[in-house]
């Protein structure tokens, strides 16, 4: 199993709020297909200046190259320049 941690954010502003919200429940669908289990599902807070969300999920390791690509694929479809994918395994120590 690797655990990831997905980082999207909208601090340029470039989405407006209806688009954001798409992009954060494409971005949150995606997650909830491939996950074997979700950890964490978080964004700003409502009055912030700058908008983000994450995700910690735990996948199977074969899963990871297709989760990549579904998400590459949503940034894509919304103008974004980046998302931040961490993969790892968790040491419990």
């Amino acid at each position: 199993m690797l655990t990831v941690t997905i980082s999207i954010g909208n601090s340029d502003d470039r989405l407006p709020q209806k688009e954001w919200s798409e992009y954060v429940r494409e971005v949150r669908d995606c997650v909830n297909e491939v996950a074997e289990e979700v950890h964490l599902d978080g964004g700003s807070n409502y009055d912030s200046p700058r908008q983000n969300a994450c995700f910690v999920l735990t996948i199977q390791e074969y899963m990871y190259a297709d989760l990549q690509k579904y998400v590459t694929d949503i940034r894509k479809k919304f103008s974004q320049d980046s998302v931040a994918i961490t993969a790892g395994k968790v040491k419990f120590i």
